[in-house]
């Protein structure tokens, strides 16, 4: 009844109108239902508040209507961009993680060492407070982008970081299932990716907060790790 104290959170016309309005302009009609605002007159001032948000949308919605082709060009202008920005790094990333498209030529890794640089990844070898080895493989900058599973003995962590650089560095190599590749891992500290070389799991990245950083670094990881591989065969004799 008009005069009567309303509940705002008993009905769904304060969810409307903190949709469209501000905070304040909907703390402003809760507390005006709460000071007994009757039902009629609230339904009109919320009308009259979504009709406000609305009513420039509704002049551009008609103007897209009257003209649909203006729609298609800026879908279309949207979707080239996307793609210019997309596809090289998805085709880097398709080949990293082992999804060469079909008919693709095989990349070899050897193929152009004319980018090799004196300053390229490393892998560091270390006791850790397990008791236990590992490898790391940090980049040019020294950034932490990998660290391998436990080993037993250090001669076992070397003997691996041997065969990668040795797989790597072959002039038959491509990323793939069968050879060296990265895995999208699942991580109760948020998204991981993990290094194998066929069947076996060598080490490990992450956690990181969104799969875009987790992706980028599987990225970063990839290129240091092809740079390290095209300046060691540069400096064989």
């Amino acid at each position: 009844a008009p005069g009567e104290p309303k509940d705002p959170d008993g009905n769904a016309l304060l969810p409307i109108c903190r949709a469209f309005t501000t905070r304040a302009q909907g703390d402003a009609f809760a507390a005006e239902l709460r000071a007994g605002l009757a039902w009629g007159e609230a339904k009109q001032r919320l009308a009259a508040l979504v009709e406000e948000e609305i009513a420039p949308l509704r002049v551009r919605y008609d103007a897209l209507l009257a003209e649909p082709a203006q729609i298609e060009v800026a879908l279309q202008q949207g979707a080239a961009k996307a793609r210019a920005l997309a596809a090289p790094l998805l085709a880097t990333l398709r080949q990293a993680v082992g999804l060469r498209a079909p008919g693709a030529p095989a990349a070899r890794v050897r193929a152009d060492t004319r980018g090799a640089t004196g300053r390229y990844g490393r892998f560091v070898i270390f006791r850790g407070k397990d008791g236990h080895f590992h490898f790391r493989f940090l980049g040019a900058d020294g950034a932490d982008l990998l660290l391998s599973v436990p080993f037993d003995t250090p001669k076992a962590a070397a003997d691996w970081v041997q065969v990668l650089d040795k797989a790597g560095g072959a002039a038959s190599f491509v990323w793939g299932p069968d050879n060296l590749h990265l895995r999208i891992a699942e991580h109760v500290g948020g998204q991981a990716f993990e290094l194998w070389f066929a069947h076996e799991r060598l080490a490990e990245a992450g956690p990181y907060a969104e799969a875009a950083a987790r992706d980028a670094a599987m990225l970063q990881l990839a290129d240091a790790l092809e740079t390290r591989w095209r300046a060691l065969a540069a400096a064989q004799p």
